[in-house]
């Protein structure tokens, strides 16, 4: 299972972490959270997520029957959803591990050999589908590549390091970001501050999404009247 590295600054007096140190690796799981459905989400945390009323319509389209639906495929999509960043996603060093296997798609054998053009064909995640030309299943599977970004990155450039805070702030690594960052903390000691390497993987990456949502729900609280 590949892992990325971040620094951590902390401070040892106030006992917190100031903030964190990481290249685009790091950054681009960051950054991928934005493309997670609601579902994946709601999933990720054990449908736990805080957001009642998700939890609950997760939990509906789990224990309702599959005759109450148009397809099996049809309940499936809605418990593994997919996102269109699923394919860029899949090259981050640490990935989702409700993600699936998106370089994997179906179509109907029968309707490309009538249009004659891979470019007009429908693809499908779910080999349960069935062809909106002629009913039958879309069980001919394909591969599909990624082309990976010239600059190496996968949302990043890979030639940059970035300064995370601890409200999962991103900004780029730089002694005046630095500097700023401190006096906006009001850190004027820099002896009080530890560096701590931390392996980050899917353990790790699953414990993020629910910081990343706590936090929000801090943000709403504090903007309710």
């Amino acid at each position: 299972m590949s892992k990325v590295t971040v620094t951590f600054l902390i401070d040892r007096e106030e006992k917190r972490v100031v903030c964190a140190e990481a290249g685009s690796d790091f950054v681009d799981v960051l950054f991928s959270f934005l493309t997670l459905p609601l579902g994946s989400i709601v999933r990720l945390l054990g449908k736990q997520s805080g957001w009642g009323s998700l939890d609950s319509l997760c939990q509906s389209v789990e224990q309702l029957d599959i005759k109450h639906f148009q397809t099996d495929a049809c309940k499936k999509m809605l418990l593994n959803p997919r996102s269109a960043a699923a394919l860029t996603c899949e090259d981050l060093k640490v990935k989702n591990i409700f993600a699936g296997n998106p370089r994997m798609s179906y179509y109907c054998e029968e309707t490309l050999s009538l249009i004659q053009s891979v470019s007009q064909t429908v693809f499908q995640q779910e080999r349960t589908c069935r062809c909106h030309r002629c009913g039958k299943l879309m069980n001919k599977c394909c591969f599909h590549m990624n082309k990976i970004s010239e600059c190496g990155g996968i949302f990043v450039n890979e030639r940059v390091n970035f300064l995370i805070t601890d409200n999962l702030r991103v900004i780029p690594a730089s002694l005046k970001g630095g500097c700023s960052l401190f006096k906006e903390l009001q850190i004027t000691d820099s002896s009080i501050m530890e560096k701590k390497l931390i392996h980050f993987g899917t353990e790790e990456y699953t414990e993020l999404v629910e910081k990343a949502i706590s936090i929000q729900e801090s943000i709403d609280r504090d903007l309710l009247p």
